[in-house]
């Protein structure tokens, strides 16, 4: 379950309270500056805010990076390939650092297979592969679990 309570940050957001359970679809809508982005960024644990964001129960103001990326997972708006490495390496870079290297590649082959992207053998050559290259990375933490206070 999401529960966001009196959430505000300085001039951009100001008493939202919502709560979700799992598996709700939710649809964020507004103009372009309405703080859409930046109420993601703060249910995601990234933006400093007044009030209290609660997923599974728990507050995420007392989770660890570690602990918050176990939990929830973040596709910011805006992502860049800056190395412009290949689909492969995009995602295998993100695998678990225990991880065999069959399991990596087993991972790889099945994420890049799923999200259309084993062609793009030399690359994530448009904005979309991009994309799903980074979701797939997403999805690599899909059985997501953390203990928070």
């Amino acid at each position: 379950m999401l529960k966001l309570t009196d959430i505000s940050l300085s001039s951009r957001l100001s008493g939202i309270n919502v709560s979700a359970s799992k598996g709700k679809l939710i649809h964020l809508i507004g103009p372009n500056g309405a703080g859409k982005s930046t109420l993601l960024a703060v249910m995601a644990g990234l933006l400093t805010y007044q009030g209290k964001v609660e997923l599974a129960g728990r507050d995420i103001a007392h989770c660890s990076g570690l602990q918050l990326a176990r939990l929830r997972g973040y596709l910011s708006q805006q992502q860049e390939n800056a190395l412009m490495m290949q689909v492969f390496q995009y995602i295998a870079l993100h695998q678990p650092q225990n991880a065999s290297v069959e399991a990596t590649e087993q991972s790889v082959a099945f994420l890049a297979e799923r999200l259309d992207l084993a062609d793009k053998q030399s690359g994530c050559g448009t904005a979309g592969g991009t994309r799903r290259a980074a979701y797939a990375v997403l999805c690599r933490g899909e059985n997501r679990h953390c203990q928070c206070p």
